[in-house]
Order: structure tokens, then sequence, then C-alpha cells
């Protein structure tokens, strides 16, 4: 089997078996990675934001929008003032 395989034949599979393996693992990878998109999550609370226990890690869009509101609407307090 290996006797009549020259260098270059050597060469040629070594390189295409080690594509094809690193092509394997990389798709099992994405296929076994953890998701963390907003449309594998559910909203525990029914969407009112307001006092949810998860608020602060939620990555819903609601939760999201909520979030910029908080932080356009808070009182900025300046540190050279005091």
């Amino acid at each position: 089997m290996f006797e009549n395989q020259t260098r270059r034949g050597f060469i040629q599979s070594f390189a295409r078996n080690t594509v094809l393996s690193i092509l394997g693992l990389l798709g099992g990878f994405l296929l076994l990675r953890k998701r963390d998109d907003a449309s594998v999550h559910t909203c525990i609370n029914e969407f009112i934001c307001h006092g949810c226990g998860v608020f602060n890690k939620c990555i819903l869009p609601q939760a999201v929008s909520a979030k910029k509101s908080m932080k356009l609407n808070s009182p900025q307090i300046d540190k050279h003032d005091s």
C-alpha cells in the first residue's frame, strides 16, 4: 500500500487529510457551541423589564432597549463639581 507512494503523493495526501480534519473539527465546534442570541431566549416576566430578576443579564431586544433608555434618562453626575 505505501511502497509505491512517492514523496509528493505523501505530502499531498497529508495536506488533504489535514485540511479535511480541520474543516471537520471546525464544523463540529460550530454545531455544538452554545448559542447566545436573542432568538433562542424567552422572556420569563412577560416582557415587563422593570423589576425583572434577570434584567441585567438579559439580551432580548426589549431589555436592550430598556437599558439604553435608562442610561439616557439617568442623571449624569459630574465628579469635578464636588
